[in-house]
C-alpha cells in the first residue's frame, strides 16, 4: 500500500492537476504531472467506469497501480502530483507486469523519473536497440 503522505486524497487537489498539469499519453495509461511544492510525491489513480462497469474489476486495476507505484515511488523526483489514469481498452486482463512497463514508460516521458532500474522495461529498450547483453545494457 501508497504511504498515506505519498496519496492525493482530495478533489480539490485531483482537479488542480486535471486543470493545470503537464499531459502524458500512452496505449495503455495516461498520466497529468503537476509540481506541488512539497518535500513528497503524491500519487492519485482514476479508474472510470470507461474501463469496466463492474466496481470490482475497477479496483483490481487500482489495487494492481498502487502496488506498482509503491515500488516504483522512490525512483519518482521529489515534489510532483502525479494522475495516473487507466484507458478503455479490449484487454482488460493486463498483468503487472505490462502495466509496470507502460508506467515506467510513461514516467521516463514525464522526464518525473530519477532513473530507470535493470527491469523489463530497460530489457525491452535493449533488445529494441540491438544492444542485448545478457538482457541488459
Amino acid at each position: 500500500m501508497l504511504p498515506f503522505n505519498n496519496r492525493l486524497f482530495k478533489k480539490r487537489d485531483f482537479a488542480k492537476v486535471q486543470k493545470m498539469g503537464r499531459f502524458f499519453n500512452s496505449d495503455q495509461i495516461s498520466l497529468k504531472v503537476l509540481k506541488n511544492g512539497l518535500d513528497e510525491t503524491r500519487i492519485g489513480i482514476i479508474v472510470g467506469k470507461k474501463f469496466s462497469v463492474k466496481a470490482v474489476e475497477r479496483n483490481n486495476m487500482k489495487r494492481k497501480l498502487r502496488e506498482i507505484t509503491r515500488q516504483e515511488i522512490k525512483q519518482i523526483k521529489k515534489g510532483w502530483d502525479v494522475v495516473i489514469m487507466v484507458k478503455e481498452s479490449q484487454n482488460k486482463a493486463r498483468t503487472s507486469e505490462t502495466l509496470k512497463v507502460a508506467i515506467k514508460k510513461i514516467l521516463k516521458e514525464a522526464q518525473i523519473i530519477n532513473y530507470l532500474s535493470s527491469g523489463p522495461l530497460r530489457r525491452i529498450e535493449a533488445s529494441r536497440q540491438g544492444k542485448k547483453k545478457n538482457g541488459y545494457f
